[in-house]
Parts: C-alpha cells; structure tokens; sequence
C-alpha cells in the first residue's frame, strides 16, 4: 500500500475544508516527530506559523514520487561531492531520517565531516542543532573563502 499517495490523493481530490484538516493533521504529526521534545500547546503555534497545506502538499508529493530519485541514488553518487568541503549535522534522536543515514552518507562522502547532535532530532531549528549548524558554517567558511591551492 502506497500511503504517501493515499495522502496526496486526499489532499489533491478532497473539499477544501478536508484537505485543510487533513494538512494540518500531517504538518502536527511532522512537526511532533521532528523535535526531541514539543508539547502540542507549540506545535498548535507553529502550525499557526505557516502554510500547512502547502508543507503538507509538496512534501507529500516528492514522497509519492520517491523524491524523484532511485533507491540508493544518493549514496551512490555521492562521491561526486568529493572535495567540497561538507559537514553532516543529524540529531541523535531523529526517527524520520535515522542516524544510520547520515553516517553511511558521510562514509560514502570523503573528506566530510560528521556531526551527532546528542540531545536533538530532526529540526533544524532545535536550539542544540541550530548550533551545530552555526558551529559547521563557522568551520567551512574559511575553507570555501580560502582560494584553492
């Protein structure tokens, strides 16, 4: 069963009002498995913050679609990424691309480097993993400004 394309079925075909209950649904789900830690008192105000059904739209689209990609595409091209300087930053605790992931891409990428933020999932604007974030700009920027030898 396809169930990414059950939901975007939905959220193409319905009434507007369904499909309007059916993102936010989706956008609450996303947004309560992202974060280490969120009560629904915030996820009801982020939620307020944006566009549920666009999120909720485009995201189910790409993975109805499988992101456009074949299995295993991205590791193994990653070796093209070979001499750009890169770091992975990947919340320890993050159930919706797991750890394991970051590491195989960080594996198949030379040179990169991996950050594990211990106590963050999968948001980015986590405050431990914005930063890291910080932390990984601040360590390439010398190295992407520099000229190459």
């Amino acid at each position: 069963m396809n169930y990414p394309r059950q939901l975007l079925d939905l959220l193409q075909k319905g009434d507007e009002e369904t499909k309007k209950r059916i993102a936010r649904a989706w956008a609450a789900y996303e947004t309560k498995i992202g974060a280490l830690v969120t009560s629904d008192a915030e996820v009801e105000s982020i939620l307020n913050e944006f566009d549920a059904y666009a999120f909720a739209l485009i995201e189910n689209y790409y993975m109805a679609n499988r992101c456009f990609l074949e299995e295993g595409e991205l590791l193994k091209n990653a070796g093209k990424l070979s001499g750009i300087p890169t770091v992975i930053c990947h919340g320890r605790y993050d159930v919706i691309c797991t750890p394991r992931a970051a590491f195989e891409l960080g594996r198949a990428l030379p040179g990169s480097k991996l950050v594990i933020v211990e106590a963050a999932g999968h948001s980015g604007s986590a405050p431990l993993m914005r930063s890291a974030i910080i932390g990984a700009i601040n360590w390439l920027e010398p190295q992407v400004l520099s000229p190459r030898e």
